[in-house]
């Protein structure tokens, strides 16, 4: 699913999606986390996509890179936003804690 995400947001930044540039990218992404200086390797990430990346100008693969992060970012917020409601709505919490404290009056009392 990342392939394809990155294929498309390569194609929607006008970069080019091709098997090689999506491997880059992926590469890219792999190589900047190895060293982590800044949060989510902003900005060596742009530095690599920059170097390795031939053929649309830096501006061009900048705007890709922060606006692939921006996309990312927001859609992983969203549905971790989604599970938190998810998981509170069904979920009963009164009686998951009326059963832990159950269990464990039965191992202190065993």
């Amino acid at each position: 699913m990342r392939f394809i995400a990155y294929w498309f947001f390569l194609e929607a930044f006008h970069i080019g999606g091709s098997f090689q540039n999506v491997l880059l990218v992926m590469s890219v992404q792999i190589v900047s986390t190895l060293l982590p200086l800044t949060p989510g390797g902003a900005g060596a990430q742009q530095a690599l996509l920059v170097a390795t990346l031939v053929g649309p100008g830096p501006i061009a693969v900048l705007t890709y890179s922060v606006g692939q992060q921006i996309a990312i970012a927001a859609w992983t917020a969203i549905l971790g936003v989604l599970a938190l409601i998810v998981v509170s709505v069904t979920t009963n919490w009164r009686h998951l804690i009326r059963s832990a404290s159950a269990e464990a009056e039965r191992h202190a009392s065993a």
